[in-house]
């Protein structure tokens, strides 16, 4: 995997801030925000989130 960091996510006032960063670099934090207002279903973007990270902190499946 090219990712080896951190993913923090926040859904406030509407908006969806997404911070990640890398273990090797934690000085560098990127943020992303989007407007969800009446765009998107919390309960489906919490639910692709955690799919989207699954790989990452899980083994896979034998």
């Amino acid at each position: 995997s090219g990712f080896d960091g951190v993913l923090l996510y926040a859904v406030k006032y509407n908006k969806f801030f997404n911070y990640t960063f890398d273990s090797k670099a934690p000085g560098h934090i990127f943020t992303n925000e989007l407007n969800v207002d009446g765009i998107i279903s919390y309960k489906l973007l919490g639910r692709s989130i955690c799919q989207s990270i699954r790989s990452k902190i899980l083994p896979s499946s034998p």
